[in-house]
């Protein structure tokens, strides 16, 4: 809304105001054409204001005739009384102070939801300078990226370097990262592989060995019984073979 109303040259009327003259049979042609416009721009202003507004916010204003009132109650609504406001502005600022980057987490998911608490602090009037942003963003960062940290701190003007810049850089080191730990996975599936694939061939060769045994073991169990066998006649008598 401070963007629209800015665009059509109307935050004026939200900052300083307008107020009616006490008196404007008084005023000569000049005044009265100046009030005229006045009159005009502040109307125009507060009918943005109004386009803006659910039914329930709508009604809170719908009695004020001055942009400037209008903007003050929509501003109180939300923000609260001024005690209010600093005991936000401290909660915002300790959670700030407190958020880090989980391993699990990718750089965007963390800098989107830092920037959500930059936000609010600055809707609150907190000023927050981009550089704060970026010393935030490097001593909040999982062991992972310390290297990273370490290249930026010794080759960058930290006080200069853009949010943009750093999130680039984490954004291309997080890729490289992704990539190496794709290779690794892949290189160790290939050596388990590797390795199941020898442990079949002995364990089949192992498997021929024992057939072999059993089938000797067989034969020369065969070769005693022969050796071993005959007919017996009637009386129990071993009888040889014809």
């Amino acid at each position: 809304m401070k963007t629209i109303l800015i665009s059509k040259d109307l935050w004026d009327y939200i900052e300083d105001g307008f107020e009616e003259p006490q008196d404007p049979a008084a005023l000569d042609d000049v005044a009265r054409k100046i009030l005229k416009e006045n009159r005009k721009r502040n109307a125009k202003a507060l009918s943005f204001i109004q386009q803006g507004l659910s039914r329930e916010l709508f009604s809170r204003i719908m009695r004020t005739i001055i942009a400037k009132e209008a903007w003050e109650i929509i501003q109180k609504k939300f923000q609260g009384d001024l005690k209010v406001k600093n005991i936000n502005l401290q909660t915002l600022r300790r959670e700030l102070e407190n958020s880090k980057m989980k391993e699990s987490e990718g750089v965007q998911n963390y800098y989107t939801r830092l920037m959500s608490i930059t936000n609010q602090m600055r809707s609150l009037g907190e000023e927050i300078r981009d550089s704060r942003v970026v010393e935030k963003i490097l001593v909040s960062l999982p062991p992972s990226y310390d290297s990273m940290v370490i290249v930026v701190e010794e080759t960058k003007d930290i006080l200069s370097l853009t949010i943009e810049d750093v999130m680039g850089s984490l954004k291309a080191y997080e890729k490289r990262m992704e990539r190496h730990s794709e290779k690794s996975i892949e290189s160790a599936f290939q050596t388990k592989l590797n390795l199941g694939t020898k442990e079949g061939e002995k364990n089949s060769e192992s498997g021929d060995q024992k057939r072999g045994n059993i089938y000797g073991g067989q034969g020369r169990g065969r070769g005693r019984s022969s050796r071993g066998g005959g007919r017996y006649n009637v009386d129990g008598k071993r009888q040889a073979f014809d």
